[in-house]
């Protein structure tokens, strides 16, 4: 009987996902042999997915062959490549690239297998330019720890600020460097946006749950007190302004106290001089 994260995904009954993180080829190996050189006693297909990689928050857990190393302990138990393969019982059998390496065998029948191909696009700007539901999943199953999320927002933040850049070069009607144009084109600032209340939010459940670890507890109500105490100082400071525009305008001559009749006939009105 499989043990270990073999055993857990021999016992998968739905669709699922495992984190690779820290294995060689040997473990590669190793887990594709016992979780599936025999059939899943499933009714239904399932994917079961592995990640095998990660952006600058999570890179260093995995090494850069761990791709290619699943992807070969996979076709070693027999998996066949088909970019085409669906969770449909006519791809049992086969695999495709993919962000995620994937692979389950129900009732005999060998489902889709996803694995990560050489994309263009990095591990950061799959998670900017991910749909809603996908944003969503990522968020909460990849990011776990409230540092990972902090890091995703200051992504997002920084992401954003880049496009207000670029509109204001469009305004201008200043030339884009292609660089700029990618940028542009990939994600809208609005989008953006959107996640980022989605991210404040997940942060907020954290802080609500109390699910920050003591590292991050610790971080979290430095930060707090440096807003306060940031807050603190603005308002002392525009309390001061207060007070010393206040104290300019009572000391402030006025306008009319210099006026000085100018000689005229008498038979008009005299009018006045005001120095201001």
């Amino acid at each position: 009987m499989a043990s270990g994260l073999a055993g857990k995904v021999r016992r998968a009954r739905e669709s699922d996902e495992f984190d690779l993180s820290g294995y060689d080829q040997a473990r590669c190996q190793e887990l594709a042999k016992d979780a599936f050189s025999e059939p899943f006693p499933l009714k239904e297909m399932v994917r079961i997915s592995f990640v095998v990689g990660g952006g600058k928050l999570v890179r260093q857990k995995y090494s850069d062959d761990l791709p290619k190393h699943m992807v070969n302990a996979l076709s070693a138990v027999g998996f066949q490549e088909d970019n085409s393969a669906t969770v449909e019982p006519s791809s049992a059998g086969k695999f495709k690239y993919h962000h995620a390496a994937t692979a389950a065998r129900p009732e005999g029948e060998e489902e889709a297998a996803e694995a990560p191909r050489g994309a263009p696009k990095t591990p950061e700007e799959l998670l900017l330019q991910s749909d809603e539901a996908d944003f969503t999943r990522y968020l909460q199953t990849h990011l776990v720890t409230y540092a990972q999320k902090q890091k995703l927002l200051e992504l997002l933040k920084h992401r954003i600020a880049a496009l207000e850049e670029i509109e204001g070069k469009m305004s201008r009607l200043e030339k884009m460097t292609s660089e700029e144009e990618q940028l542009f084109e990939a994600v809208g600032a609005e989008e953006l946006r959107e996640k980022v209340k989605q991210t404040r939010s997940e942060l907020q459940n954290m802080v609500d749950a109390k699910r920050l670890t003591s590292a991050e507890k610790s971080d979290f109500l430095e930060q707090l007190e440096s807003k306060i105490a940031l807050t603190k100082e603005e308002l002392s400071k525009a309390e001061a302004d207060g007070k010393s525009k206040k104290a300019q305008a009572r000391q402030a001559p006025s306008p009319f106290r210099s006026c000085i009749p100018r000689a005229a006939p008498s038979s008009r009105p005299s009018p006045l001089l005001c120095r201001r």
